[in-house]
């Protein structure tokens, strides 16, 4: 059952609705890079996903970090990022 605090407000449900499709836009771009299968070999550094990806290192490090946030990667303390279960199903091998 809802209570008025369960409920969000308009600024929340309207900051969901721009953030997905930021993150859908994110899942396309890192997909058509191929980085979730570059990833099923182990952990890579956004350097090494760049210089795979052609890429620039900045630009792969806010994606990643973005989909980290949502539970596509995982981001670890040795600034590295590794594929999770739910990012598993974005590879095509």
């Amino acid at each position: 059952m809802n209570t008025i605090n369960d409920t969000p407000s308009n600024l929340e449900v309207m900051n969901n609705i721009i953030n997905s499709s930021w993150i859908a836009q994110c899942t396309c771009v890192i997909t058509k890079l191929g980085i979730p299968d570059f990833l099923s070999s182990g952990s890579k550094s956004a350097y090494e996903i760049a210089k795979h990806t052609n890429c620039n290192e900045d630009s792969i490090y806010r994606i990643m970090r973005l989909l980290s946030e949502v539970g596509i990667f995982s981001y670890n303390e040795v600034n590295k990022f590794s594929l999770s279960d739910l990012g598993d199903v974005l590879r095509t091998d």
